[in-house]
């Protein structure tokens, strides 16, 4: 009899092929009364590198097999060994057939052999029953292809005994030929079968259950087509091609913006890599949650950095060997080290990691465990072992979504890869395709001011995708997405903010209380692992941090308080999960969920290492009397203990990890409580590499806007949408955002008699060096007024192309030497007393006549600026121009600006009235304070406070 056990497929291919495989190797056993066990895509906790399709187990032989899903004539590589090993695999289309990231399925099964024997000599060959033999360098690889298929070519003659390529048509035959061989040093029972079955952890495939077969999965086969591609995107390439090839560079940074492409090129730089005969081009993520996304989303499949590079025995950061004080305080936090792991991927491998944002030298660890250093990117990089290797990164990624840590330290600045590591950095940086979507257009508003390092201007045009939401809209949009098919999140700024929506929902929309009900969707903040209790060797279900679920059903409270600083509630739940479907139960940590912080707090964490402790100390002596299985560790620990020594924290850690495999025991099930909280809303960060239909986003943050932090986080909340977003709480930014109006006032003035009166409160003589030089203006008391005036006059004549040939300064007089643009020339005459006061210009003489008294009229009439040019800040040139359109909607023109350091007057004009004001600004790129300081009609300073006013709500904008 055939037993046949199955975990997760990653794909629904797998799943229909693997279904008549399965049936069709079931009934061939019957047939000839073997034994034997097959298992498909297990779960292997003791090398998570090791990813097999189906592995046969029987009594004669051990097989891995790999699925493909091509047909028709397939081309081998050459049959010497190195081309063979390395070379290219392709059908009829030319389409190179993989091997998972690997070149080929030849060394992609040589990979996963290898792993194997690793894992059978270290997990299974002791265990086996002592008249059992096996011998895993005797191990058969089979690459199974779903359709027929036509071999151009053929396998080595030193491989033909133990790899093989078999096809729909002959599948069985052959599989029954290898299985049929004697070999001397492979012989296995059925006692040795559950020993694989422990390792090789899968459920129980029901050959009669609907696994969701697809209509067509020959669709799956899809050809790169380098011809559709951005011209950026070739030149990537090109790029990319060239740093394979150097000797010298050993990291590539890839970036781009929302939709620019840079995923879509993941594919395309394995076939470029394949094409320079690289075996393996292997693809990674930061976590799990952010693999299965890109799976999602791509198809592809991705590692979890994680999970690839770290694992093997966990160490504590005090050193074990000490021998333990009697009064060894039960409150501390021992910090636990997941270590780092060393690659065995081929010397020559490219590692592609997307999303690297998300990968930084940022210093990461819990208050109890820390991963390696806790330093991702550098533990990922001395696990690639550049310097002892031919491997190179290629870092993908999006620089302007937010990261973890300083972006200095980030996986995508070229500059600190080369600086802190030593080797050569390349990057590219793909052009922004804005016209892919109305959302990230809109997105990009905010990249656009992050390269410009100005954060004084963003407003986004409100149109079906992108709306603005009101409070009054605001509970039936959310209860109308809730009730919608489509899938829809609302996105906050803080762990507290979510809590407080989440609630909100619960009690206004939802009308259940505070308290978990059924139906409630809820996000899990911790990774657990729930296993069947009736089935051993059933794979364990895996939870991720940041994976959602639908409540099934809310039964029993559990609260612990002995001897621990705070009480710890549980509760028993069953959660239906989201992308998987399974149905789970397991216990809930209440204290997390009621958290408005989104963590459980330094005595709660302390509370639970007591409790679990605790736990672990009630299983001694089933460690002592046997029950449970004791290694030779544990066993002299134990004697250690029995004989008075101070060993009692080694033996309850060495339990704990025992335990931690036993679903069975009190220990595992509280180890394994689910930290979740409701799912509805949650904070941008916790929403990367997400993807919805629509989001309702909370922009406030409750802190500053006008900075490069949170102009990602806006950039990063919106491009979570797909389809539609509904704005919160939406101020948009401008200028005049932060501008505080003095409501004074002014002083009542005709201007009549003076031609201009200067702030004799101001220094101009940093801000106008040149002027001052090239005119000769004395350092005296009065340079000031003197330059405010040339400002004055300057933008008077600027307009009408006359120049100032020269400035003479007699005593409290200014002489102006004046060209005009066909060689006429004037002096005109200024007086000036102590207070700034200028009198009417008069002329001194011109040539010819006519010029002189045209210019003592352009001089004494209300000017009217349209040319802010001058102005000497860009982003106040550009606020000039808008304000001026606004203000000539009220008939309002600007007469003047004089400039000063943080500081402009400003005249306007309407109908011979006149208001002048100063505006102050910051360094930031805002106006700070508006104050007048004279007006001639007081409804000239009423109506520029309302223009202001607007432009504060970027009403005007």
């Amino acid at each position: 009899m055939l037993e046949i056990r199955k975990g997760t497929a990653a794909k629904n291919y797998e799943n229909t092929f693997f279904r008549e495989f399965a049936e069709n190797l079931k009934n061939l056993f019957d047939k000839y009364s073997l034994d034997g066990l097959l298992i498909a895509n297990s779960e292997c906790e003791a090398e998570k590198r090791l990813q097999i399709d189906a592995l046969l187990i029987t009594e004669k032989a051990v097989c891995i097999i790999d699925f493909k899903n091509f047909g028709g004539k397939i081309t081998l590589p050459k049959n010497a060994k190195s081309e063979f090993d390395f070379g290219k695999w392709t059908n009829e289309k030319g389409e190179i057939i993989k091997g998972g990231s690997s070149i080929n399925p030849f060394i992609q099964l040589k990979n996963q052999k290898d792993r194997f024997i690793k894992v059978v000599e270290n997990q299974i060959l002791d265990r086996l029953p002592t008249s059992d033999c096996f011998n895993p360098y005797h191990t058969v690889r089979t690459v199974c292809f779903q359709k027929q298929i036509e071999l151009i070519g053929s396998i080595p003659p030193k491989e033909e005994l133990n790899f093989f390529i078999i096809d729909k048509s002959n599948y069985l035959e052959k599989i029954k030929d290898i299985i049929d061989i004697t070999d001397k040093e492979v012989s296995l029972t059925k006692e040795s079968y559950d020993v694989f079955k422990d390792v090789f952890r899968a459920d129980i495939f029901d050959l009669s259950e609907n696994y969701g077969e697809t209509t067509d999965f020959t669709t799956y086969e899809t050809a790169l087509d380098f011809e559709n591609l951005y011209p950026d995107q070739k030149s990537a390439l090109q790029e990319i091609e060239s740093f394979l090839k150097s000797e010298d560079e050993r990291f590539f940074v890839l970036q781009g913006t929302s939709l620019s492409g840079k995923t879509h090129l993941i594919p395309f730089i394995q076939d470029v890599a394949y094409n320079n005969q690289i075996p393996e081009a292997r693809l990674f993520a930061s976590s799990g949650r952010v693999a299965n996304n890109l799976l999602k989303n791509t198809n592809l499949e991705f590692e979890s950095i994680y999970s690839y590079i770290y694992g093997g025995s966990i160490t504590n950061s005090a050193t074990e060997e000490k021998e333990e004080s009697e009064n060894q305080d039960e409150d501390k936090i021992d910090l636990e080290i997941v270590p780092l792991k060393k690659s065995d991927d081929t010397e020559e491998a490219i590692f592609i990691v997307d999303e690297s944002h998300l990968i930084s030298d940022n210093y990461h660890q819990s208050i109890d465990l820390r991963f390696g250093s806790g330093k991702l990117l550098k533990d990922f990089i001395e696990f690639a072992d550049l310097k002892n290797s031919k491997r190179k990164i290629i870092f993908v990624g999006d620089s302007f979504q937010l990261s973890i840590g300083k972006k200095e330290e980030s996986a995508l600045n070229p500059e600190y890869l080369t600086d802190e590591y030593n080797f050569e950095a390349k990057a590219f940086q793909l052009v922004d395709k804005e016209k892919k979507s109305p959302i990230v257009a809109e997105g990009l508003k905010a990249v656009k001011c992050i390269r410009h390092q100005s954060f004084n201007n963003l407003k986004f045009e409100i149109s079906d995708s992108l709306k603005i939401l009101s409070k009054d809209e605001l509970k039936e949009g959310i209860e109308n997405s809730l009730k919608s098919t489509s899938s829809s999140h609302i996105l906050c700024y803080s762990n507290f903010d979510a809590q407080k929506i989440n609630f909100w929902i619960k009690n206004s929309i939802l009308k259940n209380g505070n308290d978990l009900t059924k139906g409630d969707l809820v996000i899990f903040g911790n990774n657990i692992r729930v296993e069947d209790e009736n089935d051993p060797f059933a794979e364990p279900k895996k939870i991720f941090n940041g994976q959602f679920g639908t409540v099934v059903s809310v039964s029993n409270t559990i609260t612990k308080t002995e001897k621990l600083i705070t009480p710890l509630t549980f509760r028993e739940v069953t959660i239906n999960l989201q992308k998987s479907n399974h149905t789970l139960s397991f216990l809930s940590l209440e204290n997390f969920r009621l958290s408005d912080k989104g963590e459980l707090s330094k005595e709660e964490i302390i509370s639970y290492k007591i409790l679990l402790a605790q736990l672990a100390e009630k299983e001694l002596d089933n460690f002592k009397n046997g029950k449970y299985h004791v290694d030779e560790e544990l066993k002299d620990l134990l004697q250690k203990l029995a004989d008075g020594k101070r060993v009692k924290t080694k033996v309850t850690r060495k339990i704990q990890r025992a335990l931690s495999n036993m679903p069975a025991t009190d220990y595992y099930k509280f180890k394994n409580a689910a930290q979740m909280r409701f799912g509805w809303a949650l904070t941008v960060h916790k929403s990367m590499s997400y993807k919805w239909d629509e989001i309702f986003f909370n922009v406030e943050t409750g802190g500053g806007k006008t900075n490069e932090t949170y102009f990602k986080w806006i950039y990063t909340g919106l491009i979570r949408a797909t389809s539609k977003v509904s704005l919160i709480n939406y101020t948009p930014i401008s200028p005049f955002y932060k501008v505080d109006l003095k409501p004074t006032i002014p002083s009542s003035s005709n201007g009549k008699d003076l031609f201009y009166i200067a702030d004799a409160s101001i220094d101009l003589s940093n801000l106008n060096k040149e002027v001052a030089n090239k005119y000769s203006f004395k350092d005296d008391d009065f340079k000031s007024s003197l330059l405010q005036l040339h400002q004055f006059i300057e933008g008077k004549l600027t307009s009408k192309k006359i120049t100032i040939d020269s400035i003479n300064h007699p005593n409290y007089q200014e002489l102006y030497e004046l060209k005009g643009n066909s060689g006429e020339t004037a002096t005109i005459s200024i007086y000036y007393n102590k207070k700034g006061q200028f009198k009417m210009p008069s002329l001194m003489k011109s040539q010819p006549k006519e010029f002189g008294e045209e210019l003592l009229n352009i001089l004494k009439a209300d000017n009217s600026l349209d040319d802010f040019g001058f102005i000497k800040d860009n982003w106040r040139v550009s606020a000039y121009c808008q304000l001026n359109e606004i203000l000539k909607e009220k008939d309002l023109t600007i007469s003047y600006i004089i400039q000063a350091p943080y500081k402009d007057t400003v005249q306007l004009i309407r109908s011979g009235n006149k208001l002048t004001a100063d505006l102050y600004y910051d360094g930031d790129g805002f106006f700070s304070t508006i104050s007048a300081l004279s007006s001639t009609e007081t409804s000239l300073w009423t109506d520029f406070q309302l223009i202001i006013n607007d432009l504060k709500n970027f009403d005007g904008f």
